[in-house]
């Protein structure tokens, strides 16, 4: 069973691979399709039911997803072009305090799991 989020992620996805080199006018990279093809593995496999993420390419061709909600906080996950996978959470979901926001690093998204991240996966 696909999630919900999946077939408007992937449009989201096809969009941004259209963009050429300098996208942002500083000299950003292209999306990298590994990066991209990473984070809907990575949503997908971990059994994610949440709602659509925003999605956008990063600078350095890797891909970032973002969800936000007043009172459940915030939760970003950026796909490097090495496809390495950071996580950061944060609080509220008011607050651009960064001491407010956990930070997690995986080399292995399999081991993930979006609800309770075991202490291994944390930086």
């Amino acid at each position: 069973m696909c999630a919900r989020w999946l077939g408007t992620m992937i449009t989201q996805i096809n969009r941004l691979a259209y963009l050429d080199d300098d996208w942002d006018s500083y000299d950003g990279s292209r999306l990298l399709r590994d990066a991209a093809i990473r984070g809907m593995t990575l949503l997908s496999e971990s059994g994610f039911e949440g709602p659509t993420p925003w999605v956008s390419p990063t600078p350095d061709g890797g891909l970032h997803m973002e969800w936000n909600s007043p009172g459940l906080g915030g939760v970003e996950i950026e796909v490097e072009p090495t496809s390495q996978i950071f996580v950061v959470c944060g609080g509220s979901g008011t607050s651009d305090d960064p001491d407010e926001w956990e930070v997690w690093s995986a080399d292995d998204h399999d081991s993930w799991n979006f609800s309770e991240p075991s202490a291994t996966n944390r930086a």
